[in-house]
């Protein structure tokens, strides 16, 4: 009787033991999905809306926190081990791996500054960039920012900035990069401090208390929640400086997730996210304006949303604006000679000669922050010649220099002066070179070569036809002999360029120089 008592007890157990291990194994078949996001460390604040997510779903979600510039390379990487991206809208974060995604929340990047200097200075309702620019150049105020090589927020400052110096309206392209770099390095000037990311910024801004700056660069909800802290001995205007870099946090799938089930859960949390009530919380939680439409954003974050700008989406252009502020800016220089060599230049052979020499060195004059030129040569008699180019390298510029006195030795009068022939020609061979921040610059060397109105409202004509970055390259008529018929002279304002003299030998490069930069 004890023994099967003993039998029975122990079967009892292992029924108990099989039916728990089911329940288990069943458990764990159920269990949903856990998601894992990868996020930009500002994002951090949201983890009690996902802990509100989680107890209402069941669904678990793992926040792990990377800088932007490591989640950009990662997502590039192709090797995902993540279900979604939640990072500022950028170009550059992978196309090819993330789905377009859905705005949660945005925040502008703005310029926090004391209230009592912002009065002063008359900023509370707004200023533009050159005024701001101005400022920094007199020393006026000063500020920090996060880096911008590595942070979004101290990136879109240079690009804001660059966007309102300009005056660009449909977003910033290659070409607008040399007329804004020296302004940019001037705002530069007044950074009295600089961190990797913002919540370094911050955290060293409350330990400064304004002994050393004046305000920040920085999200509007960083500003918004400095002055709800209570921490700050001032509080911080918002200045809205025309329009605004605003980051705009997409919560973007990956195109292939990991498993269906875990990119269900990220469609179910952005659904969720997107509730009215739910995006209130997530607004007066972090400070940052709500994505979906019909909520307030509250009222720490006083007056209208500022103009968002555009960013470039070609990442050439965003890099050597960031150099341009950093001041590690240096440029190239594309020259085209187009010389004319008819036998009406006979007796002006040597002043050629003289102005080209004079003005081929031109890049290593005053220039310390030019790269390389490279210099086109197009002679002209009765027709064009066949171009050729000669680099003038900026750590050797006498190898090149003696190539071009080669070039020159070469060159006989022959012919009739084709002009617009050789304008056309001039063009065509630009039409060759990609648009890129270059400084590009057409050199007519010339006599009163016959050139009549008719003659130039047939280039004109044409010149209306070409892409827009061509139509921006000035011309410089260099007048050998007379002084310049009038034709040429409305060639030269009608392409944003300026007359010139070779009689002017020993001030022509600089005259030439002073004529580029009067273009910036």
């Amino acid at each position: 009787m004890l023994r099967m008592t003993r039998r029975r007890s122990w079967l009892a157990g292992l029924v108990a033991v099989v039916v728990l291990a089911g329940a288990v194994v069943v458990w764990e078949r159920t269990r949903p999905e856990p998601i894992r996001i990868l996020a930009v460390p500002e994002l951090g604040d949201l983890r009690p809306v996902l802990a509100e997510f989680t107890r209402e779903t069941g669904i678990p979600v793992e926040l792990v926190l990377e800088e932007h510039v490591r989640i950009a390379r990662r997502v590039a990487e192709g090797r995902p081990d993540f279900d979604a991206v939640w990072s500022h809208t950028d170009p550059e974060s992978g196309g090819h791996v993330l789905g377009s995604g859905t705005t949660v929340m945005s925040s502008p990047v703005l310029l926090g500054l004391r209230e009592p200097l912002a009065e002063s200075m008359g900023w509370r309702e707004g200023a533009n960039w050159t005024a701001v620019v101005d400022a920094a150049g007199r020393g006026e105020f000063t500020f920090g920012m996060s880096a911008p090589e590595s942070s979004f927020s101290g990136r879109a400052v240079v690009l804001a900035a660059a966007t309102g110096l300009v005056g660009a309206v449909d977003g910033l392209s290659a070409r607008d990069v040399y007329p804004v770099a020296a302004p940019l390095h001037v705002l530069s000037k007044a950074e009295a401090f600089t961190a990797p990311t913002d919540a370094g910024l911050v955290t060293w801004f409350l330990k400064d208390r304004g002994k050393t700056v004046d305000g920040l660069f920085t999200y509007e909800s960083e500003i918004a929640r400095l002055n709800d802290s209570g921490r700050l001995a001032q509080r911080l205007v918002a200045v809205r400086v025309e329009g605004a870099v605003t980051a705009r946090y997409a919560l973007r799938t990956l195109l292939k997730p990991r498993t269906a089930e875990a990119g269900e859960g990220v469609s179910r949390l952005t659904g969720r996210l997107l509730d009215r009530d739910v995006q209130q919380r997530i607004s007066e939680l972090t400070h940052r304006r709500p994505g979906a439409p019909g909520v307030t954003p509250p009222e720490t974050l006083a007056g209208p949303s500022p103009r968002p700008l555009d960013v470039p989406a070609d990442q050439y252009v965003v890099h050597r604006l960031v150099d341009a502020y950093l001041g590690r800016y240096r440029y190239d220089v594309r020259m085209l000679f187009i010389l004319n060599v008819s036998c009406s230049m006979r007796t002006h052979m040597k002043e050629l000669r003289e102005a080209v020499t004079a003005l081929a060195g031109s890049p290593t004059i005053g220039t310390p922050r030019g790269g390389d030129g490279h210099l086109i040569f197009l002679p002209f008699g009765s027709r064009p010649a066949e171009p050729r180019t000669i680099r003038l390298s900026a750590g050797d510029p006498a190898t090149g220099l003696r190539d071009v006195d080669a070039l020159l030795d070469g060159l006989a009068p022959r012919g009739n002066a084709a002009l617009h022939d050789a304008l056309v020609a001039g063009y065509r061979e630009l039409e060759r070179f990609p648009e890129d921040d270059r400084v590009v610059s057409i050199i007519l060397v010339t006599d009163d070569a016959g050139w009549r109105e008719r003659d130039l409202a047939r280039f004109l004509s044409r010149h209306a036809t070409l892409a827009p970055w061509l139509r921006a390259v000035p011309v410089y008529p260099v007048m050998v002999g007379e002084t310049g018929t009038l034709p040429l002279k409305r060639l030269a304002i009608e392409t944003g360029g300026q007359m010139l003299s070779a009689r002017r030998q020993d001030d022509l490069a600089t005259d030439f120089l002073i004529a580029r930069s009067g273009r910036r």
